[in-house]
């Protein structure tokens, strides 16, 4: 695929699912990937960037901080108020998934168990939020 003018924020504690995300970015062509272990990393890595990015896949079980309160906090900051914010958890129940969306959430999404449906959310989920993607 040809690579998308997109910069994207995963925020993600599992190594394994990480490098299966990271290997669906790549195929989508996002031109430039960050990467955050912990929610404390990830306010971390957005106060020290030059460029927002475009979309962040933000993890809901994280050490450190959640995924909810570094939603919470981003949603806090004028400056983040048009980062697209993708809750990406595993955890599959309407009380997540409100609470999310009530923190601020663009979207929630779970999981996908399979490599190929990976694939396929991730590359919709880069030309949904990517200006330049489409």
């Amino acid at each position: 695929m040809r690579p998308v003018d997109c910069s994207v924020l995963l925020v993600e504690d599992d190594a394994d699912t990480e490098q299966l995300i990271l290997r669906a970015l790549r195929r989508a062509g996002v031109s430039e990937i960050l990467v955050a272990r912990d929610g404390q990393e990830a306010l971390d890595t957005l106060a020290a960037v030059r460029r927002q990015p475009h979309l962040m896949l933000l993890d809901a079980k994280l050490p450190t901080l959640d995924g909810y309160e570094v939603l919470r906090r981003l949603r806090m900051l004028p400056s983040e108020e048009a980062l697209s914010i993708v809750v990406f958890s595993s955890e599959d129940s309407p009380a997540a998934v409100t609470r999310a969306l009530s923190l601020g959430a663009t979207e929630y999404a779970v999981k996908p168990t399979s490599f190929e449906d990976l694939t396929m959310t991730i590359e919709q989920m880069v030309h949904r939020y990517a200006p330049m993607a489409a």
